[in-house]
């Protein structure tokens, strides 16, 4: 979708708002190839739901074949967004023009036990900086450890990194996720660096959604691009979206005590786990505004999960002759997928 806004942004700037630029820009995605595969199907921006439907036809009209995967049926997708009833025809389109095939699971392959790495280290002070410094020459230029600032460029705005060695950036979570980023730009990050340290972290609170939501998108593009990830975390995973004082509220409301002898950090791992296999019930619990925020805090739970484990980080690290070698492989040529997208 970020390709998308681009060709539709360059159409505008060569033709004037007058022109109708999606059937240009569907014709030319048509050109390139008769089926077109989408991973995670999801809409939860209204510029992409906005656009959505008329794209879609406009493939289709071209024989362009559709092929998606989604942990939503159509009927729950954009659920809760910003005038969702203008995506309802985007819905009706998937329903009528594509088959719907309902492949369940109870697995998360995501979570099944994998050697731990450390990556992840919590308390906000000097040791846990430590830990993050010695993460940065881990991944970084070994020659030349010693950080500098780099600017990258995404539509003609710049995007400033603090601390780059080789190619692995560090920011603080006020750096990164404390200024108006989204998407577009962690996808050029991804791009221009191959591991990231995000320090700083605080637990975020209902009242910090925007930022939880931002910081999730971050965690998509680190975890669709295989990119390492280092955190320092003031709270535990499990309480990085949900406090434990909204845990404790939200039980009341439901007529539950916490055990005086039970730990929040369990209550809220069970709750996750339980998020993860309904959404639709917890996101009535108060602690989420709706079952799409929901699905995507558990989503990104499950894969900071998988993004610990040592085979997560190791992959591309060159241990090829310990019998990592396919694991390199595959890392490869994910991170060579991401910079054929940025010539």
């Amino acid at each position: 979708m970020q390709d998308v806004h681009k060709r539709l942004h360059k159409m505008k700037m060569l033709h004037g708002n007058d022109v109708d630029a999606v059937p240009f820009v569907a014709a030319d995605i048509a050109q390139q190839g008769s089926v077109l595969c989408f991973d995670e199907f999801q809409c939860t921006d209204v510029a992409d739901a906005m656009i959505l439907r008329r794209l879609l036809e406009a493939l289709m009209s071209h024989g362009v074949v559709l092929v998606t995967t989604s942990n939503r049926h159509p009927s729950e997708l954009y659920m809760n967004g910003i005038q969702r009833e203008s995506f309802i025809p985007a819905i009706e389109l998937l329903k009528n023009r594509l088959h719907v095939i309902n492949l369940n699971s109870n697995t998360d392959y995501r979570k099944i036990p994998r050697p731990p790495s450390g990556v992840y280290h919590t308390a906000l002070d000097a040791h846990a900086t430590s830990h993050a410094q010695k993460w940065f020459h881990f991944l970084g230029d070994p020659e030349s450890p010693e950080p500098h600032p780099e600017v990258q460029t995404v539509w003609g705005r710049e995007i400033h990194v603090p601390r780059v060695s080789g190619r692995c950036a560090w920011f603080t979570f006020d750096e990164l996720i404390g200024q108006p980023t989204g998407a577009a730009d962690y996808i050029e990050l991804m791009r221009s660096y191959d591991a990231f340290i995000v320090t700083d972290i605080p637990g975020m609170t209902y009242r910090q959604r925007d930022l939880a939501r931002r910081f999730i998108t971050f965690i998509d593009a680190v975890y669709e691009s295989h990119a390492k990830l280092v955190l320092t975390t003031a709270v535990p995973l499990t309480e990085l979206f949900v406090s434990r004082q909204e845990i404790e509220e939200s039980l009341k409301k439901q007529g539950k005590t916490l055990d005086p002898a039970g730990s929040v950090e369990d209550v809220m791992s069970h709750m996750m786990d339980d998020l993860e296999q309904n959404a639709e019930k917890l996101s009535k619990s108060n602690l989420f505004t709706g079952d799409e925020e929901a699905f995507a805090f558990a989503r990104a739970l499950s894969r900071l999960t998988e993004m610990g484990s040592k085979m997560w980080v190791e992959r591309g690290m060159g241990l090829e002759n310990k019998g990592g070698k396919p694991e390199r492989d595959s890392w490869a040529k994910t991170r060579s997928r991401q910079m054929e997208d940025s010539m």
